[in-house]
């Protein structure tokens, strides 16, 4: 903010003696002002003319107040995020591409580093050693290769760069998922978004259950959605908020 002082000046005006005012001039009869001269009506316009171009007038200038701008403070990135994410792998350039990714899939940006740090803890590298599934998302093979990689080659990237196959992963269901629970489930099983928490993801005797009988929580001998998320959330607290 700029703050403009403003100085006041006084002048002050000489008083002429009253004398010297009475003997320097006169009213004539014919209303006329005359010098102590005693110049005539024509004179004084001559008088006038000359005085006229003698005078000059300075010119006017001003001064017009420095303008200062103000450049707002950069907010940094970690204050663009609820919970605290951290790891080897969370850097700033890492958290600038999360950012902009969740903008164009229209999600919460802590909401999709939640799926990764529960899906790998955000090692591009960490691989599932039953189904191979590998990376920040746990890229299935044939997921992979649907999106023109291989889990090889997603394994040899850094974190930074494989979000690129994230945002690719995710893009087609822009607009659908509306909460953590439905970005979970577009990574482990896309029909159940929307669902609600009851929806049974798989139950025993199916591969499918064995592969995650992890998530079942209460041992009840199925997986609901509400059963999986919670879990993701688990994880999601234990960075804690900001």
């Amino acid at each position: 903010m700029v703050l403009l002082g403003v100085a006041i000046v006084g002048s002050f005006t000489g008083c002429q003696d009253k004398k010297s005012t009475e003997s320097s001039s006169h009213v004539s009869s014919s209303g006329g002002i005359h010098g102590g001269g005693g110049r005539s009506r024509g004179d004084i316009s001559t008088a006038k003319s000359e005085t006229s171009s003698q005078v000059t007038t300075a010119p006017e200038t001003t001064t017009q107040a420095p303008v200062t701008t103000t450049t707002p403070a950069k907010v940094p990135i970690i204050e663009e995020f609820k919970y605290n994410w951290t790891g080897e792998h969370v850097t700033d350039d890492f958290k600038k591409k999360v950012i902009d990714i969740s903008d164009q899939l229209q999600i919460d940006q802590d909401d999709l580093m939640a799926v990764m740090a529960f899906e790998s803890r955000f090692d591009p590298a960490i691989q599932n050693y039953n189904t191979n599934a590998t990376g920040l998302i746990q890229f299935m093979p044939s997921t992979a290769e649907s999106l023109g990689t291989t889990i090889d080659q997603l394994a040899s990237m850094s974190a930074v760069d494989q979000l690129d196959y994230v945002y690719e992963y995710f893009k087609p269901r822009t607009g659908t998922m509306n909460n953590l629970g439905d970005i979970y489930m577009a990574v482990l099983w896309p029909r159940a978004i929307g669902e609600d928490d009851s929806y049974v993801l798989w139950s025993q005797g199916t591969n499918t259950y064995n592969w995650n009988a992890g998530l079942d929580v209460n041992s009840d001998g199925s997986v609901t959605r509400g059963e999986a998320v919670q879990i993701v959330i688990d994880r999601r607290n234990e960075y804690g908020l900001r």
